[in-house]
């Protein structure tokens, strides 16, 4: 990679030709592999906007003592191809991401889908058997025995003649009432269970 020394004046000249800003890193790397310790790389690990055009000149003036103008734009057109195939496989890369991405989220829609269908059947049966339950019921008290109320029998008044059931203010006569109502209910309810019972037996 050495060749002709070059004179300050032809260094000077083309470094002035060659100082493209686009392409400081590029002519960075093969500055550090040229000069691995070279002073200015303190400098260069500080690189910013304001010092960056004049660095590059440094390392390009510097670069011209060990390598040709023909060296540094081969060096430049390397790196640009491999950025290119890198940048290009990133971009594989990210469109592989997008699609795996992708074919997840249709998975999942998928998934979604078949738990929501299995869902709403699930509802559908629940409903299903809730509409069973309520027509069984609807049959059962339909097909239910009718129970014969007693109209023949004693009135309370007759039964009880010394209560004076109008006077319902009195709390013992209310009490009455209610204990006899509730007579009258279970008695009615027993009669119910005596008819199930014979059908059932």
């Amino acid at each position: 990679m050495k060749k002709k020394r070059l004179s300050i004046s032809e260094r000077t000249k083309i470094t002035s030709q060659i100082n493209d800003i686009s392409k400081f890193y590029f002519d960075l790397d093969l500055f550090k592999k040229t000069f691995p310790y070279h002073k200015l790389n303190n400098e260069l690990a500080r690189v910013n906007a304001y010092n960056k055009k004049r660095l590059h000149g440094a390392i390009l003036y510097e670069l011209l003592s060990k390598v040709s103008k023909e060296d540094i734009e081969k060096n430049r057109s390397d790196l640009a191809k491999a950025d290119t195939i890198e940048t290009t496989d990133t971009t594989s890369v990210n469109k592989t991401d997008k699609q795996s991405v992708a074919n997840s989220e249709v998975e999942g829609n998928a998934n979604d889908e078949k738990n929501n269908s299995s869902e709403n059947k699930k509802d559908n049966n629940k409903n299903a058997n809730s509409d069973n339950i309520e027509k069984a019921n609807v049959v059962t008290s339909k097909e239910k025995p009718k129970v014969e109320k007693k109209t023949k029998g004693k009135k309370k008044q007759e039964e009880f003649p010394k209560i004076d059931w109008v006077n319902n203010i009195d709390p013992n006569i209310q009490t009455a009432i209610l204990l006899y109502d509730e007579r009258v209910n279970t008695y009615h309810r027993m009669q119910e269970i005596d008819v199930l019972i014979d059908h059932t037996c």
